[in-house]
Parts: structure tokens; sequence; C-alpha cells
């Protein structure tokens, strides 16, 4: 398997997490880790390299992104960095020779074989992605002015077709979408993504994308997808911490954050404590937070969302 990673010093730890997850899930695999950046120390790429020191089947390739113009001009909001476009400079950095990979965010824990996924056949597709949580909201649609039938992705995982993106230079189709429509993005390389794709982006299972919204006992999707997401809410293969709290956060109250704690403590970063989700400095996204954590209070418990029972036994046996 070809694996692809973006990320910066400050999610190096998670990325570190991530490729424990992935190493324990699947033992006997292949795989090359790849992870793009504009600046990792020395000392986090020697963490990383003992992360997989005892995997003999894997190799770890750094990227450097570099010479990056329309960095500048790139729109940056809460825990959203610049870090979030590193996927669009894949197809241009990994060698030509790797035709397909698998893109995965950092804040991801893998809980299952990914051999399936990896095995899906792109055909004339640009991607495979899973859904979004807003998938069936007809204002991002409206926003983004393209037709609802060609569906609304999470850019968190990505099976790329990278012959097809460097044939098509999407890339840089992406990123000009995003300089030139700021004001229509609200999740900026996503939106674009799914705008410069749409209707060649191939579906698959929530199991592959299992976001925080998913994992709320009265969640809804439309008719078509319900059976799906009952069975993956059951049996994840990736688990996707989306927003702003995350598991290595105080604040975390995620079915799976216990499970991710545990595989931390597997890694070089065992002993990295606990944080808070916001910096004093960062106060709207505090005050965010503090409103939704107090509409949740008195809301009562008719209404507080209330994540559901997850069979956690089972997956930590994997570990």
């Amino acid at each position: 398997m070809e694996i692809a990673f973006g990320f910066d010093e400050k999610y190096v730890m998670p990325g570190g997490v991530l490729i424990a997850s992935i190493l324990k899930t699947h033992p006997d695999t292949a795989i090359n880790f790849h992870i793009l950046s504009e600046s990792i120390s020395e000392e986090s790429k020697r963490l990383l390299k003992a992360t997989v020191q005892t995997a003999p089947a894997t190799q770890l390739h750094f990227y450097s992104i570099t010479d990056w113009k329309a960095k500048t001009r790139m729109p940056e909001a809460f825990h959203f960095t610049v870090a979030i476009y590193y996927k669009l400079f894949i197809a241009s950095l990994l060698p030509v020779s790797v035709s397909k990979v698998l893109y995965l965010d950092s804040d991801m824990l893998v809980v299952d074989s990914l051999l399936e996924l990896w095995e899906t056949d792109l055909g004339n597709y640009a991607a495979a992605m899973s859904v979004d949580l807003h998938h069936d909201d007809i204002r991002d649609f409206n926003r983004l002015n393209y037709e609802m039938y060609n569906g609304y992705y999470n850019s968190g995982m990505c099976l790329l077709n990278l012959d097809l993106w460097r044939a098509e230079n999407l890339p840089e189709k992406i990123l000009s979408y995003i300089v030139a429509n700021k004001a229509h993005c609200k999740f900026y390389d996503q939106d674009a993504i799914n705008y410069v794709l749409r209707g060649r982006i191939r579906r698959v299972s929530f199991r592959y994308n299992m976001q925080d919204f998913y994992a709320i006992e009265d969640v809804t999707v439309r008719q078509s997808l319900h059976e799906d997401l009952l069975a993956a809410r059951d049996h994840p293969a990736i688990v996707h911490f989306v927003g702003g709290v995350k598991p290595w956060h105080i604040e975390s109250r995620h079915p799976y954050r216990d499970l991710w704690r545990h595989v931390q403590k597997m890694t070089r970063w065992a002993g990295h404590r606990l944080e808070p989700a916001f910096s004093k400095t960062d106060r709207y996204a505090a005050l965010r937070w503090a409103k939704r954590m107090l509409r949740a209070a008195f809301a009562g418990a008719d209404r507080a969302p209330v994540y559901i029972s997850v069979h956690l036994d089972e997956v930590f046996r994997r570990f």
C-alpha cells in the first residue's frame, strides 16, 4: 500500500499515533508511508522513523513542500491551517511510478484492515471518498453552485488516482478554485475538491471515514445510505476525529477517545500530556466551544447529543 499524510510540526504526534495504528492492523502488509510537510524537525523525523523500525516491510519517505507561490493567498480559519492543503502536492512530489495513493488526515485512527479499500477500482474516477456529514445539506450545494446528485464528500480520506491528477493538473485547478472563491468556501480544500472533482468521485463506505457526527445515536441519513451507516458504526475501519476537539485534548468525549490514548501509549509519544483544545489566545474558538457546551447543558438530556455505545473490547484486542 502507498499511504500519504500531510502535516506540520503540531500534528507530528497524532500522525505518529495514526501510523502506529496502521502498523498494528496490517502486520504483514508492505507499506510505503509518504509524509509531506513544509518543515518537520529532525527530532520529529527521528521519532517517526523509530515508529516504523519494527516493521521490516515498511518504508518512510519525507517530502518538502517548497516554492509555494500561492501560500500567502490561501485562507485559514479555526483549526484549519495551511497544512490542509499539503495533500494537493502529492501528485507532484511522489514518484510518477506511484499511480495510486491513500491519503489520510492525521486526526484519524485505523482500527481495521484497509486492504479492501486499497483494492477499490478507480477506473476513470479521480478519487474514492466517503460522504461528509453535510452530504444532504442543500445550503452547501447552493453555496458551491453544483447539483446535489454529485454528492459532497469528506476530504480526510481520499484514495487518489494520481495518473489522472497529473494528466489533468487537478492540484492546480483545486488551488486556483480556492483562491478565486474564498467568499464561498467554508471548508476550503474540501469544498474545492468536491467542486472540481464533481461527478468523478466514487463513494466508499462510511466505515472508511467514520466521522464524529455519525457516532451520535440519533443521526439521520438518507434511506439509501442508512444500512451502510449502521454496519459501519458497528465495524469501522477508520475513525475520524473531526472538529476542533481531538482525543489528545482534555475536553474530548469521543467514544473512541480511550482507544486512541491506548495506542498513543504504545508509541514514542507515550508521555505526551493531554492539552486543552483551545489556547488562551484563541478566544473566538474557545467562546464557540463554551457556547456549544452551555447549549447542550440547558437543552436537557432529551436534546443533548448522545454518542453510541461502541464495541471497544473487540477493537482493543487488535492492539
